[in-house]
């Protein structure tokens, strides 16, 4: 995973504390899309509830050293 598909991972944890790949995925690896400059972490807590987070791709780019 890249690192902010690892921070994003990890604001969940934060928020959740226990947090499931979403739907029949097995990896979280697997349960990011991206739409328009945005990077978006599905994901699913105990209670089967779908979660959503999304980061801006450009910022973080920008941020990268070269």
């Amino acid at each position: 995973m890249t690192e902010l598909e690892t921070r994003l991972v990890g604001q969940a944890e934060a928020i959740h504390e226990r947090i499931f790949p979403c739907a029949a995925r097995k990896e979280f690896a697997q349960c990011f899309t991206m739409d328009r400059g945005k990077l978006c972490f599905w994901y699913n807590t105990e209670d089967q509830s779908t979660h959503l987070l999304v980061a801006d791709i450009g910022q973080v780019e920008e941020r990268m050293p070269n």
